[in-house]
């Protein structure tokens, strides 16, 4: 799935990946050496994440049920427990930085394709 920024007109993940049942959402991307460029785990009905047993920093994007996006946290390094964003319905991890060149920020509206 392609999911861009609608708000900025910018390519946030290219082929993101979604985790929807309880096993995917709690492996997401754990024990893996890296995350392809242009790659990104949706993980559906959660607020918060965790970066146990991960081997590189994650930018995560927290939305809600419209795809508003309500939270970002960027360069969320392994073993780390990010915060919850109460108002979120789901986020989105993603490599380092993607945040900053997709210039995604808080009110913006995601598209997934």
């Amino acid at each position: 799935m392609k999911i861009t920024n609608q708000t900025r007109g910018t390519l946030v993940a290219s082929s993101a990946i979604e985790a929807r049942s309880f096993s995917q959402r709690l492996l997401g991307l754990m024990g893996r050496a890296e995350l392809p460029v242009g790659g990104a785990l949706v993980l559906d009905a959660t607020n918060w994440v965790h970066t146990f047993w991960m081997r590189f920093p994650l930018d995560v994007i927290y939305f809600d049920r419209r795809g508003r996006v309500v939270g970002v946290s960027e360069n969320l390094i392994p073993n780390r427990i990010g915060r919850p964003i109460w108002r979120a319905h789901a986020v989105i991890e993603l490599n380092r930085g993607v945040i900053r060149t997709s210039e995604t920020q808080l009110g913006d509206l995601l598209r997934f394709e």
